[in-house]
């Protein structure tokens, strides 16, 4: 009931559901390293490592075919396989614009058909003598593939969101279900402190963005078992699709008479989130002042 070809009928980064073929009349717990499943490799950054030997007069140039993905909160339809050659650079990472994928033997015969690859390179040698050629070693050829994990989570199906097996509020002091947060080591004060100012240089492409939530402890309070609270942006930064444009965001905690009741540790998170994984935020530093009256 339980091994064959199966659908998968809800899924999220952790972890994927199906339905047996019937209906369980025993219990039983198993698991572990005899469970095998075939799988999809995500990327968004293909490295592809190719050992050449280039003489003065030639060149190489290389290209690859490849075919989408779906992020987890987007709305991109998978197993799209380009129809000609994109241009990337050997030996380099080449960051793509959307998510791809490597597919399982099934899945490349069910999607794209028979003997059709998910992923196909190209290598072009080119000379401008005779007598010399660049050459490539294909014992020494592979890909290294980077991907991101993130998603943009919501309790109930809502446009724009992905919704978890197990959504746990970001509010929540442990356990939260994003797929990618920042959380910085608990802070301990040497007096009161009743504010934050929070700011940090980010890039944030259209399809991204990012909350920040903190939460404080004073006296015997365990800061780890506080609840987080969300902190609404003070700055209203427009979106970046050059990736080389960091603006300042900047976040105020207990207003500037600072109204936090009166704390000696604190904490801050920063989760980020995105409809098309391969375009997430970027950040350059962070800084957390502590303000006292």
């Amino acid at each position: 009931s339980l091994t064959g070809t199966r659908t998968i009928t809800k899924v999220d980064w952790t972890s994927y559901q199906y339905t047996a073929d019937s209906s369980a009349d025993s219990d039983a717990i198993g698991g572990g390293s005899n469970v095998l499943s075939t799988k999809n490799i995500p990327y968004h950054i293909i490295y592809p490592h190719v050992q050449t030997l280039i003489p003065d007069n030639t060149s190489i140039d290389a290209g690859i075919k490849s075919t989408t993905g779906k992020s987890f909160a987007g709305t991109e339809t998978a197993f799209q396989k380009s129809s000609s050659y994109q241009n990337i650079i050997i030996n380099e990472d080449n960051i793509g614009e959307v998510t791809h994928l490597i597919a399982n033997s099934n899945s490349e015969t069910v999607e794209l058909g028979s003997n059709i690859k998910s992923l196909d390179l190209s290598i072009q040698l080119s000379t401008l003598d005779s007598n010399v050629s660049p050459m490539i070693d294909m014992q020494r050829t592979s890909a290294s593939l980077i991907g991101h994990i993130i998603d943009k989570q919501d309790s109930a199906a809502t446009s724009g969101f992905n919704v978890p097996i197990n959504f746990v509020n970001e509010t929540q002091p442990a356990g939260s279900s994003s797929a990618s947060r920042h959380i910085m080591s608990p802070v301990t004060l040497d007096q009161d402190a009743v504010g934050l100012k929070i700011i940090t240089s980010a890039n944030r492409p259209s399809a991204a963005d990012f909350l920040v939530y903190y939460r404080t402890a004073t006296g015997d309070e365990v800061l780890s078992d506080k609840n987080w609270v969300y902190l609404p942006e003070e700055t209203n930064n427009p979106s970046d699709e050059n990736p080389n444009v960091f603006r300042e965001y900047r976040y105020l905690a207990g207003g500037t008479g600072g109204n936090l009741s009166a704390f000696t540790q604190f904490q801050v998170k920063i989760v980020m989130r995105s409809t098309n994984s391969a375009k997430v935020p970027v950040f350059k530093d962070l800084r957390v002042i502590a303000l006292s009256v």
